[in-house]
């Protein structure tokens, strides 16, 4: 009988300890680290994998990190035209969610770090020219200050400056950690160090950086924010044909002087690093460039 009553003392303390957040649990962690890098599509999509997974029904926090990421997500334009509705669900979910409580306390970061992109895009003539689309702005905006924290100001200062050398942090590190595969064989239908394919070798390397993607050239490109050539930068994807769907993909390592190099899968060589601007084979058959970066 005392036995019972421990282990029932037990799991209470631990239901109790992760309400309050003290417990740490590695999928929360994870979508902690990849909300702060500003991997806003794949927070989403592994939120509502734990929303839908009966073991995690004792957390708000799937549904908090949903609903920021809906948030961060509402600024990409081609994302909100598919999803019309996700300020006003991301809104919603906040306020059924109360945010209130040691729980939400240790994740007033994320707050800040979202009214303030929201703020800016607010204030911005390039990206509001809808009135509703700049009602619901106003509405998250005010919703979110609410619950800041009183130094809110100060933090946003600090912080301003950090995200553009962190995003360039995360394209340098995707690059090197992509370079200690040369050498390693091309391998049909390989998706691991033993041996790569073209978008096995993308799809492991962008996981690693936190960035999800589809395990096929093609699906790679389609899920991709395209992009125009002036825009690419190292750590995105661009994507060859040969004159019909995609069929190969290879990773931006250098744009420098406008000249194009990519890491990709060589089927004759391996992993290996192309001047693609200096190749007649692959300059002409260049179908799209892709990034999966937000």
């Amino acid at each position: 009988m005392r036995n019972i009553q421990y282990l029932v003392f037990l799991i209470v303390t631990f239901i109790f300890s992760t309400f309050n957040g003290v417990s740490q649990v590695k999928e929360f962690d994870k979508l902690e680290m990849l909300f702060d890098q500003g991997h806003y599509k794949v927070v989403y999509r592994k939120s509502n994998k734990l929303i839908d997974n009966p073991e995690f029904d004792y957390s708000k926090l799937p549904l908090f990190y949903k609903s920021i990421s809906m948030l961060e997500l509402s600024r990409n334009s081609r994302w909100l035209k598919r999803n019309k509705t996700s300020i006003t669900q991301a809104i919603e979910n906040l306020e059924a969610l109360n945010l209130k409580g040691s729980l939400f306390d240790a994740h007033q970061d994320e707050l800040v770090k979202v009214y303030r992109n929201l703020s800016k895009l607010q204030n911005s003539n390039l990206d509001i020219r809808n009135e509703e689309l700049n009602h619901q702005y106003s509405f998250a905006t005010n919703y979110l200050k609410k619950y800041l924290p009183e130094n809110y100001e100060n933090e946003i200062s600090v912080k301003k400056n950090t995200n553009s050398a962190t995003k360039k942090s995360n394209r340098d590190q995707l690059v090197e950690y992509a370079k200690t595969f040369i050498g390693v064989p091309y391998v049909y239908s390989g998706k691991t160090p033993k041996g790569f394919d073209c978008s096995g070798f993308t799809s492991y390397v962008l996981e690693n950086s936190g960035l999800v993607i589809p395990r096929r050239a093609a699906d790679q490109e389609k899920e991709s924010n395209n992009l125009n050539v002036k825009s690419i930068q190292k750590g995105d994807l661009i994507f060859f044909d040969n004159g019909g769907d995609v069929s190969h993909v290879g990773i931006i390592v250098s744009t420098k002087n406008g000249k194009i190099e990519m890491i990709h899968a060589s089927s004759s060589k391996g992993i290996i690093i192309t001047n693609v601007s200096s190749s007649k084979y692959w300059s002409k058959r260049i179908h799209s460039y892709g990034t999966f970066f937000d």
